[in-house]
């Protein structure tokens, strides 16, 4: 497995104890875009945050995360 789809796994797995525990794949499309980054699409704006604080909080190999409205970018 590729480092892009170990990220891409466990970003989708991730759960959100501010949604009753519920995991990222529940609230958002996680796709990958190229060998080193993956785009978040989040399916309700209200949680765009808790997503990316989410990820912030617990995906330590990315070189960067950027969010632009509903879409979250992780880069590696």
């Amino acid at each position: 497995m590729t480092a892009i789809a170990r990220l891409e796994n466990t970003i989708c797995h991730l759960e959100l104890p501010e949604l009753a525990g519920a995991t990222v794949s529940a609230h958002a499309l996680v796709q990958t875009i190229d060998p080193s980054t993956l785009a978040v699409v989040v399916f309700c704006g209200s949680n765009t945050q808790i997503i990316e604080d989410a990820i912030r909080g617990r995906c330590h190999d990315t070189r960067g995360i950027t969010t632009a409205s509903d879409i979250i970018t992780v880069i590696i």
